[in-house]
């Protein structure tokens, strides 16, 4: 039983000792009603739940109570959407008519001076390209900004103590108890160059949230840049390798793209005779099969320091760097070769793009002999595709392949040259790596145009063989589908399904190779078998069908390192993958782009972007699972 008292007075107009005593009255009841105290919560719950919108609104005004936001959700709601302290301030005058409660400024500045590391802003002299008045290039030297963290152990402990903090430090099977890996990587991409490091110990190493940018410049990644901005950190990576933490050793892993690799370990790049980082195979020896060349000896970093010594020790004149297995340069850091992770993501894409591209010339000297058939039969009435001129396109057009690879080489010597004129001039060269497409010019077929125009698309192509390797026979089939459409000579079809019958194995071995090698789990005996037999005939195809193109690096990466790799590991690549500093690319991008408005020195902006990356980043803090959606491919 339990007693009720009549009101005498109304809640309205009665004393606030008498609401308090009615309100412990009335919580007593729901207890008592409910079956207990941790029920009479969840009847209370149901209670306001019943209750209509407004009526629940209008009690919540009347108490004075307000919705509270996490603590922290401010700061992290101007890192995350790139906000000034301005901007975050109006918005706060916004949740306050909207009756949300944020953090004060106050306590968000004290909170973001917590999460920041200690920084270096600095304006350094660093190399850039532009074109002279007769259209050639002209190199020169200009400040620009250069932010890196004062200590980078130090930036590395904290990460992991504030991972430790939350338990997201995980046991890996992959990786010792006993151990944290950490690995350290660049690229140049949107005008400047990010130097990242991960913490591999954790459920998404490879993740945007996991990366951490401790070195930016706005300038190219030459050598000369590279080691202008480095100077900041100098040793402080040496320093963090084989570093104990909680009875943990710490291991420095190295990640990039090619290019990067072989900068930080001072080859003289793909050009050279000695052109790969993990052995000492020479361009002759990588067209042939491992199975008919003599062993091919590892490289070694002492091997790579002994060579560079004897480099200058001649004179460090670049015609001989072939004499010193293209070593020209000191290495960045002392970390050993078999620490170097392959770059997966770009072995896919090289291999992808190159057969494709073989393709394309394929399709198009196909197009041209069509061309030619219709004209000869009197088809096509065009007194242009008559003239002596066409006749001398449609034969330099058989030889575009062969100068494309002759072109490719020479490029390679020239930014070697330029390599020289650097150490010479402390200048440095600014060229792309990106291989521009050919204009191939000519008269084409509209349908068979199409297929060339596909390697606009080469990324979704990709992409989509990648997904559905079923769609490599789709592409390959439609040689001869649209043949058959502008041609009924058996001549041109049959050389439509030379074409089908040449490509659509490489791009079925290619394949299965990519969607092992890239995978981020354990591989089973059968999937490494699988795996290894998928790159013999991959490149047994390729050398039988393109006996005339050189074995490029990323080819001699899959078929002499890539399996190799697996087998140590005993799993897939795709935990080494360079796919975080590559999509930090996008977020840092867009966040430079706010703070260019803002005034002040370029140094000052590039510095508050990073501190805004560093608390964004930082694991204590909760982010919304924003969970985005996939764009559908057409």
């Amino acid at each position: 039983m339990v007693r009720t008292s009549l009101a005498r007075k109304s809640s309205s107009v009665c004393s606030k000792r008498t609401l308090a005593n009615r309100s412990k009255h009335l919580s007593d009841v729901r207890v008592e009603v409910s079956g207990g105290k941790v029920a009479s919560t969840n009847q209370a719950a149901a209670e306001i739940k019943s209750m209509k919108a407004t009526e629940r609104e209008h009690i919540l005004s009347s108490a004075g109570l307000f919705p509270t936001i996490q603590p922290g959700a401010g700061l992290l709601l101007k890192a995350d959407l790139g906000l000034t302290w301005v901007q975050l301030r109006k918005l706060r005058r916004w949740f306050r008519q909207w009756r949300l409660k944020i953090e004060s400024e106050r306590r968000d500045r004290i909170t973001a001076l917590s999460l920041q590391f200690t920084l270096k802003a600095v304006n350094l002299p660093f190399v850039f390209t532009a074109k002279g008045v007769d259209g050639g290039r002209l190199q020169e030297i200009k400040m620009a900004p250069c932010v890196a963290v004062e200590s980078l152990l130090d930036t590395v402990i904290s990460r992991l103590q504030d991972l430790d903090s939350v338990s997201k430090l995980v046991s890996n099977e992959m990786i010792p108890s006993n151990e944290v890996w950490i690995k350290i990587g660049g690229d140049h991409g949107g005008g400047s160059m990010k130097s990242i490091f991960q913490v591999l110990n954790v459920a998404e190493p490879n993740s945007c949230n996991n990366t951490v940018v401790w070195n930016i410049f706005m300038a190219k990644d030459s050598d000369r840049n590279l080691r202008t901005a480095m100077e900041l950190n100098k040793g402080q990576v040496n320093a963090l390798d084989q570093y104990v933490w909680k009875d943990k050793l710490l291991l420095v892993w190295l990640s990039g793209d090619y290019e990067y690799l072989t900068k930080m370990y001072g080859l003289s790049g793909a050009c050279g005779k000695y052109f790969c980082l993990w052995c000492l195979v020479t361009r002759d020896l990588a067209n042939i099969a491992p199975t008919d060349r003599p062993p091919v000896p590892h490289r070694t970093l002492g091997q790579i320091k002994k060579d560079v010594a004897e480099f200058n020790k001649h004179g460090a004149i670049m015609k001989s760097a072939k004499n010193f297995h293209n070593c020209i340069r000191k290495p960045f850091f002392n970390i050993p070769l078999s620490r170097v992770c392959l770059p997966v993501l770009h072995i896919s894409l090289g291999i992808f793009h190159r057969i494709f591209k073989l393709l394309q010339h394929a399709c198009h000297l196909h197009d041209i002999k069509i061309l030619s058939s219709l004209v000869q039969n009197d088809a096509i009435d065009e007194p242009v595709l008559r003239s002596e001129t066409f006749e001398e396109y449609v034969a330099l057009v058989e030889q575009m392949v062969e100068c494309e690879n002759e072109a490719a080489v020479c490029k390679e010597k020239a930014d070697m040259l330029s390599q020289t004129i650097e150490d010479i001039m402390l200048q440095s060269d600014d060229d792309d790596d990106d291989d521009d497409d050919d204009d191939d010019g000519g008269v084409r077929h509209p349908s068979l145009r199409e297929i060339q125009e596909m390697g606009k698309e080469k990324e979704n192509l990709y992409h989509l063989s990648e997904q559905k390797p079923e769609n490599v026979t789709l592409l390959c089939d439609s040689v001869v589908q649209v043949t058959e459409t502008v041609s009924d000579s058996e001549v041109h079809l049959t050389e439509a399904r030379q074409i089908t019958a040449k490509f659509q194995p490489l791009f079925t071995h290619f394949s299965v190779c990519h969607n092992l090698y890239s995978l981020n789990r354990e591989l089973t005996t059968s999937e490494v078998e699988l795996l290894d037999a998928s790159i013999k005939l991959l490149l047994s195809h390729f050398r039988e069908h393109f006996p005339c193109v050189n074995i490029f690096p990323k080819l001699h990466m899959l078929e002499s390192h890539v399996l190799e790799r697996v087998r140590d590991h005993k799993r897939g690549l795709g935990f080494f993958s360079e796919q975080g500093v590559e999509a930090i690319h996008h977020e840092m991008n867009k966040s430079y782009q706010r703070y260019q408005c803002m005034p002040g020195e370029d140094s000052k902006k590039l510095e508050k972007m990073i501190n805004d990356h560093h608390i964004k980043v930082n694991p204590t803090h909760l982010k919304p699972n924003i969970i985005k959606r996939k764009k559908l491919m057409e």
